[in-house]
């Protein structure tokens, strides 16, 4: 039986990144409020103080608590979209017999310092009229896979307009990765000066790697998370200097310092050396080998494609830490329903080749 296809985004880690915000938002207000409140000088007005909180309140609870999601069930054919808080507050409701094709777009966004590319995901209805279903994505692949596989299982009809800008009928679209290696997988052959190993153990094949990644690299996310709370820190100066309350200063700083702290010491026991990946005819877990040994396993009856930034003419992004991400100069991505891994810790292209190459014969022989 198809299963539904559904997506359902909450904040997770970045909810650490709401948290000085919303919390100082709140305690600010409160001390402006409370009468009995210790100041050293002159209470700021509630003109300035209600206001000034209330952004810093808003910013902080659209990120904690923001959510956006969507479902299309093939059984029934029929789905939705929503946009909301703690729960979905703007819904739209669709037939799959109303719909025309499903699109991604490109698109750029500029601001004063940069620009980048973002890569929605629409629904086109037999009226021409749209419904967003990803509206700020901006990894393509992830996109891509996404779109393609709403394409097959709800058998619509697809369009992509960064690469061939022509509407494919639902047999048209790219195989998925099962019928992929049902094609058949060779054995890749092994590059030379390659730190990559091979191994079939009794639990299944051992891919390892011992490619080592400087402290530079590792902390330069760090450096730039510090550059973006620089304003969050001039508001705890401006916070301590005037309320004297030292219960207050405490709470304040629990709420409000501790995502940092966390933050700078998951950069300081993340640094990499290296990865390790077992497969057996169920999962494929990949370990980095680090001091907090970070792992994650994926079902292989998840996977929806095993590629190459050089496959994509991607530029290379890991994510690392709390949502920051740095550059490579080669990665593996692997794309598990809705979820992008990426392995970077590869030294060359050669080996990046021959490590795709190596995934997908190793999953094909289990």
């Amino acid at each position: 039986m198809m299963k539904a296809i559904e997506k359902h985004n909450y904040s997770g880690w970045f909810a650490l990144f709401g948290l000085p915000f919303f919390a100082g938002g709140l305690f600010f207000l409160y001390a402006i409020i409370e009468p009995t409140m210790k100041w050293s000088g002159d209470r700021p007005s509630l003109y300035f103080g209600i206001p000034f909180c209330s952004v810093f309140i808003l910013i902080g609870a659209l990120i904690i608590f923001g959510r956006t999601g969507y479902s299309f069930d093939p059984i029934t054919r029929k789905g939705y979209a929503y946009w909301g808080l703690l729960f979905p507050i703007f819904i739209k409701r669709f037939r799959f017999e109303d719909i025309d094709h499903i699109v991604i777009t490109h698109k750029v966004r500029r601001n004063k310092n940069r620009s980048y590319s973002i890569y929605p995901i629409k629904l086109i209805k037999n009226d021409k009229s749209e419904i967003d279903i990803e509206s700020s994505g901006q990894n393509y692949l992830l996109a891509r896979e996404r779109a393609e596989k709403i394409a097959r299982d709800c058998q619509f009809r697809f369009l992509n307009t960064k690469e061939d800008n022509q509407i494919l009928n639902p047999n048209e679209v790219d195989k998925s990765f099962k019928d992929k290696l049902l094609a058949g997988v060779e054995e890749p052959s092994f590059p030379g000066n390659s730190d990559i190993t091979y191994k079939q153990v009794r639990k299944g094949i051992k891919i390892k790697s011992s490619f080592n990644a400087s402290w530079i690299e590792q902390m330069v996310p760090f450096i730039f998370s510090m550059l973006f709370y620089m304003p969050v820190g001039m508001f705890f100066i401006y916070f301590f200097d005037r309320v004297k309350d030292p219960i207050f200063q405490i709470a304040f700083v629990v709420f409000t310092c501790f995502p940092l702290l966390l933050l700078f010491v998951s950069r300081i026991i993340s640094k990499s050396s290296g990865f390790e990946i077992m497969i057996n005819s169920k999962s494929l877990t990949i370990k980095f080998k680090n001091l907090k040994r970070e792992s994650k396993t994926i079902d292989i009856s998840d996977i929806d494609e095993i590629t190459t930034s050089e496959d994509n003419h991607l530029r290379p992004m890991r994510r690392v830490g709390f949502g920051f991400f740095k550059k490579s100069k080669q990665s593996i991505y692997i794309v598990a329903g809705y979820e992008l891994i990426q392995i970077d810790q590869i030294k060359s292209k050669e080996d990046e080749i021959y490590l795709k190459d190596l995934i997908l014969y190793s999953i094909s022989r289990t």
